[in-house]
């Protein structure tokens, strides 16, 4: 591996945090990329692709329970949950695009979150004019056609398989309106800050909104992350993950926040490992690494380079979520 590799291999950056600063050493840790956890394999093909399914639902599971309405991430007076800062960001699109029509496009699709955000455009009078789902998974569309389809309509529903890093904006032709281009579930802190900020300038065109959701390092501690990493879709995710691999998990993942250096400075990182047994060895599989921005690396990311600019913030109750809405100039 070469230096520019190194430097954008987010999974071998932890992975020597995690030798620094946990009891665990870096060459006992194996990685994966984050693009083959997702994507086809030689296996997938010769014993089918129920596990891409698993690894989907597992994601898509995480955030059926974020959407719950029962005051997930509210403040202590029951207010901010996830649900309702979903709706309040769907209210200010709406009011933002100002009687525009709108085209949306979603980096990595999950179906509730992004429901409940389309049924909100639309019940508020957005003229939204397609939905597009791009993932590299390609076991994801059924489930986002039987979430959307009746949403959206059937001919307003398209999907790309392919790995973003491939595609650029123009690649989902043109749309005289405003494009909303959406990437939830925290996928933005499983890429360096410079990497993504590469793909998100490609994925979009001058005049775009870019809709994205981070968990933050914040005042409320290490508790609300670690909790999140211990919900069981987490860890189903983590033993799919090793065996996807074609390794046998010798027990549940264990969960750390490591710092790595970024540009930004220092960012903490959720990383989460699983021990297998190889012959006589005893080793780990690093089956996700996610980071945790600050408030203010959140938005620092966003605005290096000056490509673009924050239009909106909408913060969880707890303050531990972000839902960060920025226009591409």
């Amino acid at each position: 591996m070469n230096g520019t590799e190194y430097e954008d291999n987010l999974e071998v950056i932890v992975r020597d945090s995690l030798g620094c600063f946990t009891p665990l050493s870096a060459d006992q840790i194996d990685t994966v990329s984050n693009a083959s956890k997702y994507s086809i394999s030689e296996n997938d093909r010769d014993a089918g692709s129920s596990s891409l399914e698993d690894v989907f639902g597992y994601m898509a599971a995480l955030n059926k329970m974020a959407v719950s309405g029962n005051g997930i991430c509210a403040d202590r007076s029951g207010n901010a949950s996830l649900h309702d800062s979903l709706i309040s960001t769907a209210d200010y699109i709406s009011h933002k695009v100002n009687g525009a029509s709108v085209r949306y496009i979603e980096i990595g699709p999950e179906p509730y979150k992004t429901e409940l955000i389309i049924k909100r455009l639309i019940g508020n009078g957005v003229d939204l004019t397609s939905y597009i789902g791009l993932d590299i998974n390609p076991e994801s569309e059924k489930a986002m056609r039987l979430a959307l389809e009746p949403v959206v309509g059937k001919q307003r529903f398209s999907y790309k398989i392919n790995d973003y890093n491939e595609l650029q904006s123009s690649s989902f032709g043109f749309h005289d309106g405003i494009t909303v281009v959406a990437m939830m579930g925290f996928q933005e802190g499983n890429e360096l800050p410079r990497k993504m900020l590469r793909i998100l300038k490609k994925l979009t065109s001058k005049g775009d909104l870019l809709l994205s959701e981070m968990q933050l390092s914040s005042l409320a501690g290490w508790k609300p992350i670690i909790d999140f990493y211990s919900l069981q879709p987490m860890k189903q995710f983590s033993q799919k993950i090793c065996e996807r691999a074609q390794l046998k998990p010798a027990g549940q993942h264990r969960i750390f926040l490591t710092p790595i250096e970024t540009e930004l400075g220092p960012v903490m990182t959720a990383a989460t490992v699983i021990p297998y047994k190889l012959f006589d060895h005893h080793r780990y599989l690093l089956t996700n690494c996610c980071l945790k921005y600050t408030k203010d690396q959140f938005r620092a990311a966003r605005k290096k380079e000056n490509d673009f600019q924050i239009v909106k913030e909408f913060f969880s109750g707890d303050q531990t979520v972000a839902y960060q809405l920025t226009l591409r100039n």
